[in-house]
């Protein structure tokens, strides 16, 4: 359905890359030529000294996902916000999106829908989730896993190496993406919380690349039952109720209200 793929990439949308000329793509493997995106990406992250900066890697992500999205012209307006909001985080750590911030524009998001209560988030889950994938991001990168999904550097880091006290733009789009589409993400979150632990502290060093001899395997398989994603339901419902240019709207709205001023 055009509005549950609308639904599950709205986030990654305006998160990408066609700056390689062609004579470089023309040679390089899908794999190589996304692991040189991501690493595009990260290093630009991870230095941003402008706004032309920011709306340098608002672009490459965004041209990462292009097929997906709608035309550029049709999205400037939020991309403009998105860049503006990561050269201010990186200028000044005082203007970080607060938790409780992305709680708020989420949770108004799902109360328009129709979304059931279990959907709703705390910014103490917001947390647990910033926590958990800065942290599994580090690990995979460091060990050769690069690509669009495993960039470190989008993640707003405090003194101590943890998470920060407040989100920069990419990342919570990413935090929202996975709201959205992974529902076991949140119930993870939950659990973390519960027993008031973080994958920060069970991980040590996860940026540390392994000693040469010391890598080990890890495997799990995994065979369950997904459940039914209670988002991706409501939007749906939400769709056959008030059209597909209802459910834009709103995400248009919340894209908005995340990045207001």
């Amino acid at each position: 359905m055009a509005n549950h793929r609308r639904l599950a990439l709205f986030a990654a949308a305006f998160l990408p890359l066609s700056f390689l000329s062609a004579q470089n793509t023309r040679v390089l493997s899908p794999y190589q030529l996304g692991r040189q995106h991501a690493i595009a990406i990260n290093e630009l992250a991870g230095q941003i000294q402008s706004l032309d900066d920011a709306h340098k890697l608002v672009n490459l992500v965004a041209g990462e996902f292009a097929k997906e999205l709608p035309p550029r012209w049709a999205t400037r307006g939020i991309r403009n916000r998105i860049a503006r909001a990561e050269y201010e985080a990186a200028a000044d750590p005082g203007t970080l999106i607060p938790e409780q911030h992305v709680v708020d524009v989420w949770n108004d998001f799902l109360v328009k829908i129709g979304a059931p209560p279990e959907s709703f988030v705390t910014a103490a889950e917001i947390y647990s989730l910033r926590d958990s994938q800065y942290v599994t991001s580090q690990f995979f990168w460091a060990r050769g896993n690069q690509n669009i999904w495993t960039v470190p550097n989008i993640w707003a880091a405090g003194p101590d190496g943890r998470v920060a006290d407040g989100c920069r733009a990419l990342e919570t789009l990413d935090i929202l993406w996975t709201l959205g589409n992974q529902p076991e993400a949140l119930t993870g979150a939950r659990e973390m919380v519960r027993k008031g632990e973080r994958i920060s502290d069970e991980i040590k060093n996860p940026s540390k690349p392994p000693e040469p001899g010391t890598e080990r395997s890890y495997v799990t398989l995994t065979s369950r039952t997904r459940d039914q994603n209670p988002v991706e339901v409501a939007a749906t419902n939400y769709v056959r109720d008030h059209g597909e240019r209802a459910l834009n709207h709103a995400i248009e709205d919340l894209l908005a209200n995340l990045f207001a001023h």
